[in-house]
């Protein structure tokens, strides 16, 4: 077996795409939690390789359907070591998560906004008709 630390470190970037995604484990409301997908490599040279990676956090690394394309790391020198660049993945969720979470934000500070101006506006209308 070869040290997939070492690759993610220093191996050479390549993509692959997934060809098959499978739930593992679930929680009690059935949402998937974690799920097995197999990727498929190919490389300039024409060689392909498929990996397996088990358990992959939903949490982690949100959910990689059939035909994403993903990253890997590979020994160019040997390209049956390959790896899921899991970390890279892992950012990639992180912002996906903040940007949704600045959209919901202004969202909700917009609405707070139009709430706040019906009411005065409201408040207003109910002076002029006492005058």
């Amino acid at each position: 077996m070869f040290d997939h630390h070492h690759l993610l470190k220093h191996g050479a970037e390549g993509q692959g795409v997934v060809t098959s995604h499978k739930e593992i484990d679930h929680d009690q409301f059935g949402a998937e939690l974690d799920y097995s997908i197999h990727v498929q490599v190919k490389f300039d040279d024409g060689t392909e390789t498929e990996i397996a990676h088990r358990w992959t956090k939903r949490g982690k690394v949100g959910v990689l359907n059939v035909g994403d394309k993903v990253p890997g790391r590979y020994d160019p020198n040997d390209h049956s070591k390959v790896v899921l660049d899991m970390p890279a993945l892992e950012a990639k969720h992180k912002q996906k998560i903040t940007e949704a979470e600045a959209v919901l934000h202004r969202s909700d500070e917009e609405n707070i906004a139009k709430a706040q101006a019906e009411i005065a506006a409201q408040g207003q209308g109910k002076h002029k008709h006492h005058s």
